[in-house]
């Protein structure tokens, strides 16, 4: 109750009159709530039609590269089928660039190019919204009718007039670094012949592509020569070029390498520097699967990202680490091989047999009895030859389940040309399996001929039967195959034995 209530004098407590003090206390509560009200509905007020925009989408995620199909007119036609196999290297060799870094200029261009779109949409807008405006006057409606479609076209107008001032006043936000991918047709195996010289802007705006990659492939000497340039939309110009000669087998190297400096300029940074050294010094070096150098390298551009370094060598523990490399910077990497645990084998032979001459694969290593160093895990094929023309062989392993490092080699006499035992077994083998495939149809010939064919006598019996000599005949034929047939699988168990016994042994 907001009113003046006139004060009331200090009575007991009676039905329908306020109790002690109840009236200021009745004040005060209807203060707070109009206070609170009040205090609720003034921001309400004052930010009553205010509404906070959501940021911007930026423009222009994507950057797109064409590759078109390389000029292969200067090749002999045996050789044309190299363009395709250099354009199909080319987009796998770009696997790896994931991103476009822009440069200021090209910035620029796409952010005028996209504020210029803008303000053209926003202009046409409002240029379509008057002229409906003034075709209202020559439609012929009720003056009612008229007169409310103009006053909401006349509101639309002027929305559309602040669109067109503020598209004006602010330049839309571009994507600072797009994804960078390959148009479809690249992806799906298809290449664009290329345009005659003065089309690249017509046929980059065709493509649908933010750069164009043109080569050209020529024979030199045996040697395949491939220029590259790149063609950008922003600059309208080529912004790179690049040649390189290789021979045929050296097409995955040469390509990795061409691709590693056309990276650095698709992905619009600078590319990384690396050199490895290693120790022993003559170790076996590879970057991203690609030979490097032997002990240690050049210094050598990659794009940056993260590359696996390998190092090998004899009797050393592999070393694969992964490096990442930035972009601009200078990254040395010493790798220092941990060597392979060796066990020492002793190389004999008996008394009866001394001296020889004992060779490692192909390597003579000297004369029994030595001391022979073999890594863990490494398999070794050694054989002995004595003066008096005797040899012997073995395979064996320092693994940890070996038992004695002592090794015997048993020199004997080698058969004698032309008695080969192997040999003389396959022969025997081959000549027992034709006898039997001849034999066998014969049998079954003879068996037909002696069925269908021979003179018959009736008896007092009335009974058919064959006469003695066909008979004979037909029963010799099965012989000779069974004959034949246990030959053969004679002669087959003995070939397998023979080329086994044979086989060089492994060492216990």
């Amino acid at each position: 109750m907001l009113g003046i209530t006139p004060r009331l004098k200090k009575t007991k407590d009676k039905p329908g009159e306020y109790p002690p003090g109840g009236l200021r206390t009745a004040w005060v509560a209807q203060a707070a709530v109009c206070f609170l009200v009040f205090f609720m509905a003034v921001p309400a007020v004052f930010c009553r039609g205010k509404k906070e925009e959501p940021p911007k989408e930026p423009l222009n995620t994507e950057w797109t590269l064409c590759i078109s199909a390389l000029d292969i007119t200067k090749l002999p036609p045996g050789r044309q089928f190299i363009g395709d196999i250099l354009a199909r290297d080319l987009v796998y060799a770009f696997r790896h660039v994931e991103r476009r870094e822009r440069s200021a200029p090209e910035y620029a261009y796409y952010e005028g190019a996209a504020w210029s779109k803008t303000r053209t949409e926003a202009a046409k807008s409002l240029v379509a919204k008057r002229n409906e405006r003034d075709l209202l006057l020559f439609k012929g409606e009720p003056d009612w009718r008229y007169r409310t479609r103009l006053e909401t076209i006349e509101g639309e107008i002027k929305k559309l007039e602040e669109a067109l001032k503020k598209a004006e006043g602010e330049k839309p936000p571009i994507v600072v670094k797009p994804a960078f991918i390959l148009t479809e047709a690249n992806r799906n195996g298809s290449f664009p012949p290329p345009p005659q010289e003065g089309g690249e802007y017509s046929f980059c705006v065709n493509q649908n592509a933010d750069a164009v990659l043109f080569g050209e492939v020529l024979e030199y000497f045996g040697r395949i020569n491939l220029s590259l340039k790149l063609y950008a939309l922003y600059a309208r110009s080529f912004i790179y070029e690049d040649t390189i000669i290789f021979s045929p087998e050296d097409i995955n190297s040469a390509m990795t390498e061409l691709a590693n400096r056309l990276a650095g300029e698709l992905s619009g940074t600078i590319p990384a520097m690396v050199t490895v050294k290693t120790y022993p010094e003559d170790a076996l070096i590879m970057i991203g699967n690609s030979f490097a150098g032997l002990g240690k390298t050049d210094v050598l551009e990659y794009p940056p990202g993260e590359v696996t370094v390998e190092a090998f060598a004899e009797n050393y523990d592999l070393i694969s680490t992964p490096l990442e490399l930035n972009s601009g910077e200078l990254t040395e990497l010493i790798l220092t091989l941990p060597p392979t645990p060796q066990e020492r084998f002793e190389i004999s032979v008996p008394d009866t047999s001394p001296g020889g001459a004992l060779y490692r694969g192909a390597l003579f290593i000297g004369e029994p009895p030595l001391t022979m160093i073999v890594g863990q895990n490494q398999y070794e094929y050694i054989w002995i030859e004595t003066p008096g023309g005797n040899t012997d062989s073995v395979v064996f392993s320092a693994s940890p389940n070996r038992s004695g490092n002592l090794i015997t080699l048993k020199p004997s006499m080698p058969y004698p040309s032309g008695e080969n035992r192997v040999e003389m077994a396959r022969r025997k083998f081959y000549g027992a399996w034709g006898r039997f495939w001849i034999a066998l149809p014969l049998t079954f010939l003879i068996q037909g001929i002696s069925n269908a064919y021979a003179p018959t006598t009736y008896g007092q019996n009335s009974g058919l039967y064959i006469t003695p000599n066909i008979s004979y005949i037909s029963l010799g034929a099965i012989a000779v195959t069974g004959i034949f047939t246990v030959e053969w699988l004679f002669r087959t168990f003995r070939y397998v034995s023979t080329a086994s016994e044979d086989a060089v042994p492994m060492a216990k």
